[in-house]
């Protein structure tokens, strides 16, 4: 679980590599506005400076804000205490994470095998090369509505999952 400090570390270095990269585009590619990137170097560390004094990780907070400080009922919404709770064989859980978001993988599994001892259908997918992202979200997000779809009645999935290329099966 990560800490608030390096919550704040990991922001800082999102900042930099999004301002790396408009360096390296402002470097590399023709006819980009200089005036324009460095304004977007600006914007990206005044929102840093502006947000990261927001970071907050503090459980008891969370727990007194949400839960009017019931930390049962904070408990029961954990996925893995919910999952033991209330689980059963006619719920099904898809998931996924990107193959370098280690903790994220982590927690998939936790939960994966929560929802199999409640009997659950469980599909778990990684995405090569991905990490905690917006392409780990989108690799799952198609062949998830498929079989969503499915699943719903909504529509029929025209290919198996191990035939999405973006995606790995686990289970």
């Amino acid at each position: 679980m990560a800490n608030k400090r390096q919550l704040k570390k990991y922001m800082k270095n999102m900042a930099a590599n999004l301002a790396g990269e408009t360096v390296f585009i402002l470097n590399y590619y023709d006819g980009i506005d200089e005036a324009k990137a460095n304004d977007v170097i600006d914007k990206i560390f005044n929102l840093l400076t502006e947000k990261i004094n927001d970071v907050s990780v503090d459980f008891d907070k969370t727990c007194k804000d949400s839960f009017a400080g019931d930390r049962k009922a904070y408990d029961e919404q954990v996925p893995v205490n919910a999952i033991a709770a209330t689980g059963t064989p006619e719920q099904a859980l898809f998931t996924g994470a990107g193959e370098r978001d280690k903790e994220s993988i982590s927690n998939m599994r936790t939960i994966a095998a929560a929802a199999r001892k409640a009997g659950m259908e469980v599909t778990e997918l990684i995405v090569p090369g991905a990490g905690h992202d917006w392409h780990a979200v989108q690799a799952v997000w198609r062949p998830g509505l498929d079989w969503f779809g499915e699943r719903t009645g909504l529509g029929e999935m025209t290919k198996s999952l191990k035939e999405y290329p973006q995606v790995e099966v686990l289970q």
